[in-house]
């Protein structure tokens, strides 16, 4: 099973982040400031489950 991309807003870091988590312990492999589509994707609402 491949790592698990989640995206959202991080309080601490007071912007959008993607985080790459190991699917096995769900430990955090790496993150970034969210850009781009998955930005746009993220502020217009999709993949929220609605």
């Amino acid at each position: 099973m491949g790592a698990a991309r989640l995206i959202g807003y991080s309080r601490s870091a007071g912007f959008v982040l993607t985080v790459i988590v190991d699917p096995i312990d769900e430990a955090g492999i790496t993150a970034w400031k969210t850009r781009g589509s998955d930005l746009r994707d993220y502020l217009e609402g999709e993949g929220d489950g609605d």
